[in-house]
């Protein structure tokens, strides 16, 4: 078995979200108002045409864009929102709000409300449960879930037992957010000064946010009649977890004498190690997850953890057409910027979250992952030569060892290049038989 050997994508996604207004038609009673969403895709810093939003207290160089796709999760994306007031005194059900901002048919659809009038905090995460967990709640900032004097907007948390170590979705949290009653006017969003009819307006600036500032401000109710108004929130989200994308390729000189059908490719913890078991939560004051004293990587089903890299929800429509297999094909481009054939991404709890001790050393680390393949090999005649065969490598997931050769300690945001290039361990020759295949993760 080989250790991982990888590249990191120097441009680390520490994504974000996408810019618009839509927001799906409802009823709404006199006194509430529906917050529509306007989220910003962080990244690092590149060459962009895009608008930027300002987040403050960010990593440095991290610059935060409009991205209407959420940067590929793409169509059916949903986030859950909270809308949470900011008084102690307005803290019962009729002012706290639940709901979601759905991404569907290239435009966002809201129902997240608010009581119009009242100050508020906008909250949110996808995916609705976080990986693996059980025993999710929001808990509104209450400390005593019955005592409405308990509130503290330095207690809002989503709290949550369990997490796996690896997902095919990308968890993430709301890190900032601001809020502006806005006005329609001849198909320009403007922001209102004065509500009025109509109102006084001023150019819109966009705001600027600020890491674990989610305030909104006053709500002002938009009219059902009024399709003019609206009340829009900006929100920057980050991800809880890295994010790998896997790369397959089959060794040049060995695609001229035998062609390999994968049939199966799969990314697998062991079910003893699935999990990092424990209560956690995530703090939304401090833009971070907060790990259970016990914390401890175990088992929390009777079965391994999987992620399918060819036929799973993260998968790129891969196979041979009309068929069950990927035929593989050897690398294009120049030596040592050969471009690979991409399968799947998969997101893993990031290493630098676990705990230390005094020291600085770990005192957890995250469980080896390993990739498992099945395929056939045939002839260049389209004779079967071996089939069903398996092959496996473990790579660790706690560090990766980059193209510069440096080892990277995976952080929250982080995505990392996985390339895969398939050899035989020897080759008989003038024979039916081959013996099996090595995979080299590069």
């Amino acid at each position: 078995m080989t250790r991982l050997r990888t590249n990191i994508w120097l441009w680390t996604i520490l994504i974000m979200m996408a810019m618009t207004s839509c927001s799906d038609s409802m009823d709404r009673t006199e006194t509430t108002a529906t917050l529509q969403p306007a989220f910003v895709n962080g990244v690092q810093t590149v060459i962009s045409t895009r608008a930027t939003v300002s987040v403050i207290g960010t990593t440095p160089g991290t610059t935060y864009e409009s991205d209407e796709s959420l940067n590929g999760l793409g169509d059916g994306i949903t986030i859950r929102a909270y809308a949470v007031p900011t008084q102690a005194a307005a803290q019962f059900d009729d002012n706290r709000k639940a709901g979601s901002f759905r991404y569907s048919s290239y435009s966002w659809h809201s129902s997240v409300l608010a009581t119009s009038g009242l100050d508020y905090n906008l909250y949110a995460f996808t995916p609705a449960t976080m990986p693996g967990a059980s025993n999710q709640d929001f808990n509104w900032g209450l400390t005593d879930p019955n005592d409405n004097t308990t509130f503290s907007t330095d207690n809002v948390a989503l709290t949550f037992n369990n997490l796996d170590v690896i997902t095919d979705t990308d968890p993430l949290v709301s890190i900032a957010a601001a809020g502006k009653h806005i006005y329609v006017d001849n198909g320009v969003e403007k922001e209102v000064v004065t509500p009025g009819a109509p109102p006084v307006t001023t150019t819109l600036v966009t705001p600027t946010l600020t890491k674990g500032t989610h305030s909104i401000g006053k709500v002002f109710l938009s009219q059902a009649d009024d399709h003019l108004n609206l009340y829009k929130v900006w929100m920057a989200m980050d991800h809880l977890y890295s994010k790998a994308t896997i790369y397959f390729g089959v060794d040049a000189k060995y695609n001229t004498i035998r062609t390999i059908r994968l049939k199966s490719a799969k990314i697998v913890i062991d079910k003893s190690n699935r999990t990092l078991t424990g209560s956690h939560s995530y703090s939304f004051a401090n833009s971070r997850l907060v790990l259970a004293d016990n914390a401890a990587f175990g088992q929390s089903a009777n079965q391994d953890l999987e992620i399918d890299l060819i036929r799973g929800t993260t998968a790129r429509d891969i196979l041979d057409r009309d068929a069950d297999y990927v035929t593989l094909v050897p690398p294009t481009g120049p030596v040592g910027n050969e471009v690979y054939q991409e399968f799947a991404w998969f997101c893993f709890l990031p290493q630098s979250i676990l705990p230390k001790d005094n020291q600085g050393q770990y005192t957890l680390h995250c469980p080896d992952a390993k990739l498992k393949v099945v395929y056939d090999v045939y002839d260049k005649e389209g004779r079967p030569v071996r089939v069903n065969q398996t092959a496996e490598n473990n790579f660790a997931l706690d560090s990766f060892y980059r193209e510069d050769y440096i080892d990277q300690t995976p952080r929250p945001g982080d995505h990392f290049k996985i390339k895969v290039l398939v050899k035989p361990t020897y080759l008989y020759q003038l024979t039916d038989d081959d013996g099996k295949i090595d995979l080299q993760i590069q």
